[in-house]
């Protein structure tokens, strides 16, 4: 029975931890406990299309899927990868020269905008002829201007595809023409299309209704204007959509028909892709019947919340602090440190978002260079769907040395304060600020005892120990050591020794040597060598910062070591014990089983009287 009890008490004991510190990187909010899930309550018979997705833009949060991850053909919305990275790798007023095999090179009856071999044309209005009229052998013409070659353009939009994230995507031409090896998913062109509004340029070319190409050195000025008929509604009038801001329309015989729309309404910005739909002249134009029931539904139960205000209220109530709520150094408005604009978080209409799950992480091993700096992000999730997430920024621009200097002034200043409000007054006026005689000086073979003071001035032959001080200034030939200090200014003959003071004025023929006291004064040509707190009067001065509760926790931890070192040791032996006994039983019991009954008690006795003359029991 002792055995076991020490065994429990020796493993109680080393399970138990020394010391317990959180520093945590996220921050959990509470969780909704609905069943209410992202995407819920529009039934995929309504939607023709094989595949559909609704995503909002700004977070990359899914509203509404089916069949996602399958792979189509996506005919000529791969224009709008095209059109992102003419975009990222030339210019506007670049001229493209277009060659007899980007010309010619197009299927018979495609799309196209009657460009010629050797025709110049600048690049924006490439791009207008790209996303408006899918004009095929303008695709090719700016991906030979832009990578050189086709093929190498090709490995251009693999490699992007790649990069944002696209997991089921292999593009072999630029404009979309069929291929068997050209295929995509409806959730990697939500991407590419999220990325593609992250452009100002695309979001003005995509959201353009009409737009004229002026007279070229071979052809006369060309009239476009946009086939999506949700924004600009010609051939399907009924299909005009005010909320609609672009998009991209695709077909092939294969492909059928395919259809990326961007929307904005309110505070939600969608990108809503089909692949795959039906159409005419068996049926109505499914790719718009099915974009319109998407974001309609979307938009009817859902909204969007900003996150740099949803963070900032949340802060007010004192429940999610981003960086520190004591410090105003990273709590300003001009902060260097900062959430990314626009960044939202998407949720149903009966949702709030303090019932999402936020997580804040700091990214590892960042550099920091100069200008503006990702040092982590903030994301949100509810239901176990990503709704939302914000970087992290960090400006350099915005940080000086004299700016933080101030801050770190200002900070102490506030600290030093508090701590001054909560202290108890004692009667030689410690924790006071500013205890002076007269127009702040002690003067004339006065003492005082000042902790945890600003601005002490001392003159006329006065000896003092400050600590915790602001604006240790020492004059008329002073010497002075100054250790932790900020802002010590030495001069005129005195020595001063000041241990973990800032900024203490000593002056006129003063010696003080100050070693974590609290602020003894003395005057009249007097010394003061005030070692273990003591003031003039050889009083002992307690120093404040050390309080009884942190002294008892040091003495409780040395003693808890103790006792868990005293404990592993008695398991030690106790194991130790068990084993050699283990095996002492095996070489004289070991045979045990293998007589009768009659045979066992001999055996035992046998055993008994040999193992008590060797003494080994």
């Amino acid at each position: 029975m002792k055995r076991i009890i020490i065994t429990i008490l020796s493993i109680i004991m080393l399970l138990q931890p020394i010391s317990f510190s959180v520093s945590p990187t996220t921050v959990n909010a509470a969780k909704n406990d609905t069943s209410h899930g992202m995407g819920q309550g529009l039934n995929p018979k309504n939607i023709t299309a094989e595949s559909a997705i609704v995503m909002d833009i700004n977070s990359g949060a899914i509203l509404y899927e089916k069949n996602m991850d399958d792979k189509h053909y996506p005919a000529s919305i791969t224009k709008i990868m095209t059109t992102l990275l003419c975009l990222e790798n030339s210019s506007l007023t670049d001229k493209v020269l277009f060659s007899a095999h980007a010309v010619n090179s197009i299927e018979p009856g495609s799309s196209h905008i009657s460009i010629v071999p050797n025709e110049i044309m600048p690049m924006e209005d490439c791009l207008y002829g790209i996303m408006l009229m899918s004009a095929n052998e303008a695709c090719n013409g700016v991906a030979e201007h832009v990578a050189g070659s086709i093929p190498a353009f090709v490995d251009m939009m693999n490699a992007k595809a790649k990069s944002l994230g696209c997991k089921n995507t292999h593009f072999n031409n630029p404009n979309g023409l069929f291929d068997e090896k050209h295929y995509t998913t409806a959730y990697d062109m939500a991407l590419i299309g999220k990325a593609a509004m992250q452009n100002p340029v695309f979001r003005k070319i995509t959201g353009s209704g009409t737009y004229t190409i002026k007279k070229t050195n071979l052809m006369e000025e060309r009239y476009m204007y946009n086939k999506h008929n949700m924004l600009h509604p010609v051939m399907y009038p009924k299909y005009g959509y005010k909320y609609c801001i672009g998009g991209k329309t695709g077909y092939t015989d294969i492909a059928r028909w395919t259809l990326v729309t961007f929307t904005r309404k309110d505070d939600l910005e969608l990108v809503t892709v089909v692949m795959k739909t039906a159409g005419p002249p068996n049926t109505e134009p499914n790719e718009y019947t099915d974009t319109l029931k998407l974001v309609n539904y979307a938009y009817d139960n859902f909204k969007s919340y900003p996150i740099k205000s949803s963070f900032d209220n949340n802060d007010a109530e004192g429940r999610y602090s981003l960086f520190t709520k004591y410090d105003s150094i990273f709590d300003e408005k001009d902060s260097p440190l900062y959430l990314q604009d626009n960044a939202s978080v998407v949720l149903p209409n009966d949702v709030d978002i303090s019932q999402a799950t936020k997580n804040i992480e700091y990214y590892n091993n960042v550099t920091i260079n100069e200008g503006i700096n990702e040092i982590g992000c903030i994301k949100y999730t509810y239901n176990g769907f990503e709704v939302g997430n914000a970087k992290i920024l960090y400006d350099t621009s915005k940080v000086t040395k004299t700016d933080l200097n101030q801050e770190i002034s200002n900070y102490i200043n506030t600290k030093l304060a508090e701590k001054t409000a909560s202290s108890n007054n004692t009667d030689n006026t410690g924790d006071n600020a500013d205890n002076s005689l007269p127009g702040g000086n002690v003067n004339n073979a006065n003492n005082a005892n000042n902790t945890d003071s600003v601005d002490n001035n001392l003159s006329d032959s006065n000896n003092a120990n400050n600590t915790d001080n602001i604006d240790n200034n020492l004059s008329d030939d002073n010497n002075a050591n100054n250790t932790d200090n900020i802002d010590n200014n030495l001069s005129d003959g005195n020595n001063a020794n000041n241990t973990d003071n800032i900024d203490s004025n000593l002056s006129d023929g003063n010696n003080a040597n100050n070693i974590n006291n609290a602020d003894s004064s003395l005057s009249g040509g007097s010394n003061a060598g005030n070692t273990d707190n003591s003031n003039s009067d050889g009083k002992p001065v307690t120093d404040s910062s050390l309080t009884t509760s942190e002294s008892s926790k040091t003495s409780l931890s040395f003693w808890k070591i103790i006792l868990i070192a005293v404990a592993a040791i008695i398991l030690l032996i106790f194991i130790i014990n068990l084993v050699y006994r283990a095996r002492l039983h095996k070489k004289y019991f070991g045979t045990y089983n293998r007589f009768s009954k009659k045979s066992r008690l001999k055996y035992i006795n046998k055993t008994n009287k040999k193992f008590k003359k060797n003494n080994r029991w």
